[in-house]
């Protein structure tokens, strides 16, 4: 019997299961951009008369490919990519290695000082150029939030109370714009009150988002119900 309950308890998973596992743990922009990255760098490498199977290469031999991929590397356009760019690329091409090579780091391996180098001079030069900054989206205006608010409180339809709900939930809750939304149930949400007897909605259930694909993120925000003045609207 002893030996049953043993068997119940623990579970056994072949090496495929155990990579699917680990392969389910990247996003799937992640996985895109990893994809994107490593064929620009076949790309690169076919345009010099270059077998684009660098997997197998040495490590000597990968670290002079890429220090030239981070400095010829150009747009369809012939234009230089933005340092984001680079970086991303970059990145793409150490999670692809890394999976069949762990031994492997292009980004602090000791074998790719010359590459990071030019890497280096790169994000400088482009910094020089003007092509180091973000373009982060503008934000909403005042005036544009009291125009959707007015629209979303003026209809009785079932459809734009959900979207109501919706954009209450990625203003109070710090929403990356439509993440995930349509994964949300109401057990994922508790209603308490605070210390002044006001009424508002936390959300209780962690969950994995793009920026956090761990568990050290903690779910905060609060929704507050809207009351008298004593209490008001908090965010």
């Amino acid at each position: 019997m002893a030996s049953n309950t043993k068997a119940r308890r623990f579970a056994s998973f072949s090496e495929e299961d155990l990579k699917e596992i680990v392969n389910n743990s990247e996003a799937e922009n992640t996985k895109k951009l990893t994809r994107i990255a490593v064929n620009v760098f076949r790309e690169y490498l076919l345009s010099k008369q270059i077998s684009a199977e660098f997997e197998g290469l040495s490590c000597e031999e990968l670290d002079r490919l890429l220090g030239r991929f981070y400095v010829e590397l150009r747009n369809n356009k012939g234009e230089m990519y933005k340092k984001t760019t680079l970086l991303s690329y970059r990145q793409g091409i150490q999670r692809f290695l890394q999976s069949i090579r762990p031994d492997v780091d292009i980004i602090k391996g000791p074998l790719f000082r010359e590459s990071n180098k030019f890497f280096k001079g790169m994000t400088m030069e482009l910094k020089r150029q003007g092509q180091a900054n973000i373009d982060h989206h503008p934000p909403i205006s005042d005036a544009d939030l009291i125009k959707m608010y007015d629209y979303l409180s003026s209809s009785d339809s079932a459809q734009v109370l959900q979207h109501k709900v919706f954009v209450d939930i990625m203003m109070h809750f710090g929403r990356r714009g439509r993440e995930n939304l349509r994964t949300l149930r109401r057990t994922d949400f508790s209603v308490s009150t605070d210390g002044e007897g006001c009424m508002y909605v936390e959300k209780i259930r962690d969950e994995q988002t793009k920026n956090h694909q761990d568990d050290s993120c903690k779910a905060e925000g609060r929704m507050y119900e809207i009351k008298a003045a004593a209490c008001g609207t908090k965010g």
